[in-house]
C-alpha cells in the first residue's frame, strides 16, 4: 500500500492504475467527521488483480476540493468517456481568481481611504447641530 501525502501524487499515480487496469480497479471514498466543519476524507484506488493499493488522507478544505474535481476524471477514464471539449466557460479557478482581484482591489480602496489619500478625502468638518424642541 502506498500512502500519498499530496493530492496530486495520488491523482497521477491512480491515473497511471486506472489506464494499466481501467476495468478492474475501484475508486473508494470515505469521510469521518469527528466535529461539524473538521473530517477526514481517505481516498483509495484499488486493483485486486495485481493487488495495487493507492492511498490519500487529507482533512484540509482545499485539497478536497481539488480531490473531488479529480475524481470526476478518474470516473470517466474508467468508464471510457471522452474528457469534455473546453468551450471557453470559465472554469473555477478562473472564478475564483477574479473574485480575489475584486476583493484585493476593494481592500486597497479602502485602506487609502482609511489613510486619508484616496479619492474623496478624509477631511473632518465641524458637527452640525440639528434643531431642537422648542
Amino acid at each position: 500500500m502506498k500512502l500519498f501525502t499530496t493530492p496530486q501524487d495520488f491523482t497521477t499515480a491512480a491515473l497511471a492504475l486506472l489506464t494499466a487496469a481501467p476495468t478492474s480497479t475501484k475508486i473508494t471514498t470515505s469521510y469521518h467527521a469527528s466535529t461539524p466543519g473538521k473530517g477526514l476524507l481517505t481516498l483509495k484506488c484499488f486493483d485486486p488483480v495485481s493487488g495495487a493499493v493507492l492511498k490519500y488522507r487529507t482533512h484540509r478544505v482545499a485539497d478536497v476540493g481539488r480531490v473531488m474535481g479529480t475524481l470526476a476524471q478518474l470516473a470517466r477514464r474508467q468508464a471510457g468517456v471522452p474528457e469534455p471539449e473546453d468551450d471557453g466557460d470559465v472554469t473555477m479557478a478562473g472564478a475564483v481568481e477574479a473574485v480575489v482581484e475584486k476583493v484585493v482591489g476593494a481592500v486597497e480602496k479602502v485602506a487609502e481611504v482609511v489613510a486619508g489619500t484616496g479619492a474623496g478625502g478624509a477631511t473632518k468638518g465641524k458637527k452640525k447641530k440639528g434643531k431642537g424642541k422648542k
